[in-house]
């Protein structure tokens, strides 16, 4: 076999190594609703916590915006 290029022998390699691991963990079905349910509840906190701090981080947004402005002008 002709291998080309640095590509191919990591493609050649890597599908080598991967095709003789083996698993060693039974995924069961439910866990994706699991792991959806744990996403949700993430995403509902980050988006609270955006929401209720808000006005924050957009004061700390304006104060850098403004430091950088000064800097610039100088």
């Amino acid at each position: 076999m002709l291998i080309q290029s640095g590509y191919q022998m990591i493609a050649l390699l890597a599908g080598k190594y991967t095709s003789i691991l083996i698993p060693i963990a039974y995924i069961d079905p439910s866990s994706g609703g699991m792991l959806f349910q744990l996403l949700a509840v993430l995403f509902a906190l980050f988006s609270g916590f955006i929401l209720f701090f808000s006005r924050q981080i957009k004061t700390v947004f304006a104060r850098i915006k403004r430091f950088l402005g000064n800097f610039w002008k100088e």
